[in-house]
């Protein structure tokens, strides 16, 4: 066990700590008065981005919802100029700074923020709570790990399961995607087998896991008092000298003017600015990351006597403990590849891209995946790091290079029969005894009649709230008993989930498809080639509509090489009014995004763009 550090080391990462972290407000905050200016002058528009959101994906490399959080702060402060000063200069954090913009007015602005400085965030949500009938925040319920080894025919099995879901409900996380195949696979059992419930209990399940829900809240209400009372007592032990910045924090007028602050300029303008201030906050970020990993390994926030880390990240840094451990996350991995943090320093990949290489580069790949990133879009390179993560999971070696167009177009085919609902026609009822469809076409998609292939197992691993966890368990029990009724031959809870979610979801995919007269419409083939998305290489909405490369005005025909499925937006307002130019073959289009060509791109090569500035 290695020594303690002295703590003389414990208060110089807190101080550095607490510099990146309050430093990085301003910042932030300049990019939310960038975007706004940007918005409400739809200079994203005019850059070629059928969304705000789309746009900060590509030139900010931040999610779309980093971006609309940042946008309101900074819409929501242009009225409080007072808490805007005192988050400029680090005496309130980000999150005391998003909770006042929500309930405070100009009229009390100057009370609560005086309350702001002299109570912990704690202290100040209960007393707006009291104030104005908010609910306090809600005590997050426990994660744990669920844990599934299958063999990888029901792992390939369980991808198609994720991309009808993603189909139909949009991207989802882990706990909300087993929760969705979960209470199909409960009605599916309820229905096939009636008398379950008197046998084995199956209608009491449901008031069982109610029950186990309602003790967990119970102990999480009694924990989350518990853990106030402790975090009161650590206040009332520090004055305003541990939890409280004052004044010391106070930044120089040059540090408040890098941060930015209205901007009313035209789009290249504000587009240079943006990437301006995301590269340099990139780099904070990734400071803060890598001295937040030292300090959590020093146990910085318990040495200091604060109550849980919660608490430390709120009170001391002024963010959210998630906020923090994304930015950990980010700075542990690039501490094993090098070449990633540097690449992201010197601006030759942005935030989003470095995350996302994060998930599978290793330092034998690291040079072929930044070479990959810098000629892809940011939705492009998604969809690679997806398609390695998918074979990674398939128990392909961890040291994954970026795939050549083959194998991913190979990959993609199964996204363009699923969303297209080709399975509809292939799958077979496996449990419901229906033998006369056993010889339809495809039946091993939806394979019950025969023995699993015997392949290699795969381990997938998911992080799902106690109340998911308890309730996958209680059904796997009864699915145990009922299975040999059910089903012809044996077929794991797992497969049972994922085939029946498929089986009732795929025709939701086709009937969406269809016409009024329910046939399937004109340019389906192409819908079904593009996977029913847009194709420009910066959209991914999916009211796909078709766009003739070559229009029809200019001689151009309905070939497939003349046709893209393009969003509503990227047709009619984006390339008919001269935003976006796509120029033929289907199969290679070159874009231009941007009416001063913001972006260009030939097929998924990206040809030219402004190239990310360093920071510094």
């Amino acid at each position: 066990m290695s020594a303690p550090i002295p703590f003389s080391e414990t208060l110089r990462l807190d101080a550095e700590l607490v510099r990146l972290a309050r430093g990085a407000s301003a910042l932030r905050l300049g990019v939310g008065d960038a975007l706004e200016a940007l918005s409400l002058a739809s200079g994203h528009h005019e850059l070629g981005f059928s969304s705000l959101e789309a746009y900060a994906r590509e030139r900010c490399e931040r999610t779309g919802r980093w971006a609309a959080d940042t946008r309101a702060l900074s819409r929501r402060l242009a009225s409080l100029p007072r808490t805007r000063d005192a988050l400029c200069a680090g005496v309130i954090g980000w999150s005391t700074a998003e909770l006042l913009a929500r309930h405070v007015t100009r009229e009390n602005e100057l009370e609560w923020l005086d309350k702001a400085r002299n109570a912990t965030v704690r202290e100040l949500r209960v007393l707006l709570a009291e104030s104005a009938g908010i609910d306090d925040e809600a005590e997050t319920e426990p994660v744990r790990t669920l844990t599934v080894t299958v063999v990888r025919e029901d792992g390939w099995l369980f991808e198609g399961a994720r991309k009808v879901a993603e189909a139909v409900l949009g991207p989802l996380p882990s706990e909300r995607l087993l929760s969705t195949l979960l209470a199909e696979g409960y009605s599916t059992l309820l229905e096939l087998v009636p008398e379950c419930s008197e046998l084995y209990e199956l209608d009491a399940l449901e008031g069982d896991v109610a029950a186990e829900s309602e003790a967990q809240a119970a102990w999480c209400a009694e924990r989350k008092l518990w853990r106030n009372e402790a975090e009161e007592l650590v206040e009332s032990r520090c004055g305003e000298t541990e939890l409280g910045l004052g004044a010391a924090l106070e930044r120089t007028q040059k540090e408040r003017e890098r941060g930015g602050g209205v901007l009313s300029h035209s789009a290249e303008v504000l587009d240079r600015e943006l990437r301006r201030l995301c590269s340099e906050l990139s780099e904070r970020d990734l400071a803060l990351g890598i001295v937040a990993e030292s300090a959590r390994k020093a146990e910085v926030w318990r040495r200091l006597g604060f109550a849980t880390e919660t608490q430390y990240a709120r009170e001391r840094l002024g963010v959210s403990l998630s906020s923090l451990k994304a930015k950990r996350i980010l700075a542990a991995r690039a501490a094993r590849v090098p070449e990633l943090a540097a690449a992201l320093s010197s601006g030759r990949v942005g935030y989003e891209a470095a995350y996302l290489l994060s998930r599978v580069v290793t330092p034998k790949t690291a040079e072929e995946w930044l070479r990959r990133a810098e000629r892809r879009t940011v939705k492009h390179l998604r969809e690679e790091i997806e398609a390695a993560e998918l074979l990674i999971r398939m128990g392909r070696e961890p040291d994954q290079r970026p795939l050549d167009e083959p194998c991913l177009d190979a990959l993609f085919e199964l996204e363009r029969c699923i969303v297209s609902g080709d399975w509809v026609g292939r799958a077979r009822d496996a449990w419901a005894g229906e033998a006369a469809q056993s010889k339809a076409r495809g039946a091993s998609q939806m394979s019950g009649g025969r023995k699993a292939a015997r392949l290699a197992r795969v381990t997938l691993r998911f992080r799902v709230t106690e109340t998911t966890y308890r309730f996958w368990r209680a059904l796997e029990r009864v699915f145990a008993r009922v299975s040999t009724r059910i089903c012809r031959g044996r077929v794991s809870f797992f497969r049972f989930l994922c085939e029946n979610f498929c089986r009732t979801w795929l025709p939701a995919l086709r009937h969406g498809c269809l016409t009024e007269s329910g046939e399937l419409p004109e340019y389906f083939g192409v819908y079904r080639r593009d996977a029913f998305r847009c194709t420009s290489p910066v959209c991914s909405r999916r009211d796909v509509t078709p766009h003739h490369l070559v229009f029809r005005a200019h001689g151009g025909g309905d070939e497939d090489e003349n046709l893209a499925s393009l969003c509503v937006w990227c047709h009619l307002c984006g390339v008919h009014e001269g935003r976006i130019a796509a120029e033929p073959p289907a199969s290679r289009i070159r874009w231009r995004i941007g009416r001063n060509g913001t972006l260009c791109v030939e097929g998924r090569e990206v040809t030219s763009r402004i190239p990310f500035p360093a920071s510094g």
